[in-house]
């Protein structure tokens, strides 16, 4: 019989399991909300890269914005981080129109509108530029700039985009006497490499360009390269190259899909698919004996991916045989990068920051005259032409 006052083993042991998973119960009531905002920061062990990139790249969806990145990677953005209703992405604005098979949307010629802060307005021939005559005019050197939204001028005004400060440089005599230069610019925000090559190919020919910038940032390597590609098959649209078309059968992705399937399954491709664009371009160059080269730019950013994904394609881009200036340390000089941001919640290098791709664009070509050459000819006053006078 036990004593009064105390209880038997068996009742100290209930009582004793009954109050830890009391604890525990209480403890997890208190940690789960904790956990679930490391997973919600973290997104998980299995997508921490691709948080990393959405928060130091700020690319998500179909520009550099990071609006969207908690969609990819599930960090947390923070108050100033957040995008205000109106801060939309080009394509959801007039700026746009729907009409293209492949591109889905391009610049809606003579546009006119108000476009993250500042003015965006399109040339008539449908360009993101000054007002430019389709046909070349005698004795202008012309040369075509196809990109995404950096090249595009996104939240810059037409005039300080880094295009245009290099054409204005030039035309002051920076590389020399060439004579009348014409950049033009073929910008569209969101667009990925397939879509850049398939520019050269279809709207290159009528501006009949002497030679041809390729603008290579990290929408076109980053995760979410295949963007896309993606649309192309979920809206079961031509995929009009055959490069393409392989990828696509070889990845197994079909229009039902959800686009994260697609992406995982289309990831592996990457590099087919920046060949096939590559070479895309490259072919629609060398038959009419016009000059390819690319451009790579980053973004302003303290840290980043970028310089590392370039890295990668090094060997590819060798093996095409294809000339690049690397402007990626633009920014290197810059006390803090990160405030030529256009804001806290959009990474596009604002006004001051197109001003340091230009100067560093320029540096490149000032230092590499057969580069600058191959771009703009030799003018009789260029550093390698003949001047007579």
């Amino acid at each position: 019989m036990n004593r009064p006052g105390l209880e038997s083993p068996s009742a100290t042991l209930r009582w004793s399991v009954i109050t830890i998973v009391a604890l525990l119960a209480g403890v997890a009531v208190s940690v789960i909300p904790s956990l679930d905002r490391v997973w919600d920061v973290g997104g998980g062990a299995f997508e921490q890269r691709a948080s990393q990139d959405a928060r130091n790249d700020g690319y998500y969806e179909e520009l550099l914005d990071a609006t969207e990145a908690r969609g990819a990677g599930g960090w947390l953005k923070g108050p100033t981080e957040i995008a205000p209703r109106d801060w939309i992405r080009l394509h959801e604005t007039e700026g746009v129109i729907w009409d293209d098979p492949f591109h889905r949307f391009r610049l809606r010629p003579g546009a006119d509108l108000y476009y993250k802060g500042v003015p965006l307005s399109v040339n008539l021939s449908g360009l993101r530029d000054r007002p430019v005559a389709t046909d070349r005019p005698e004795g202008i050197r012309r040369v075509a700039m196809v990109g995404s939204s950096v090249l595009m001028g996104s939240g810059v005004e037409v005039d300080r985009t880094f295009e245009n400060l290099l054409e204005d440089a030039i035309a002051d005599g920076a590389l020399g006497d060439r004579g009348t230069v014409e950049l033009l610019n073929f910008g569209v925000a969101g667009y990925r490499l397939d879509q850049l090559a398939d520019v050269v190919v279809t709207r290159l020919d009528a501006f009949g360009p002497d030679a041809v910038v390729l603008v290579i940032n990290d929408l076109g390597l980053n995760p979410n390269w295949s963007r896309h590609i993606a649309w192309l098959v979920a809206e079961e649209r031509d995929l009009r190259y055959g490069y393409i078309r392989d990828v696509v059968a070889d990845a197994g992705i079909e229009s039902g899909d959800p686009p994260r399937v697609m992406a995982s399954r289309l990831r592996p491709h990457r590099d087919r698919v920046i060949e096939g664009a590559m070479r895309t371009a490259i072919e629609w160059c060398r038959k009419r004996e016009v000059p390819l080269v690319l451009l790579a730019l980053a973004q302003p950013s303290k840290s980043g991916t970028f310089v590392e994904r370039l890295e990668s394609v090094r060997p590819l881009l060798g093996e095409l045989g294809l000339p690049v200036i690397d402007i990626t340390d633009a920014f290197d000089g810059h006390p803090d990068p990160e405030s030529m941001w256009l804001a806290p919640w959009d990474r596009h290098p604002d006004a001051e920051g197109h001003a340091l791709m230009a100067e560093g664009l320029l540096k490149k070509l000032q230092s590499e005259p057969e580069m600058a050459d191959l771009l703009f000819g030799e003018g009789p006053g260029s550093p390698t032409g003949v001047d007579d006078g």
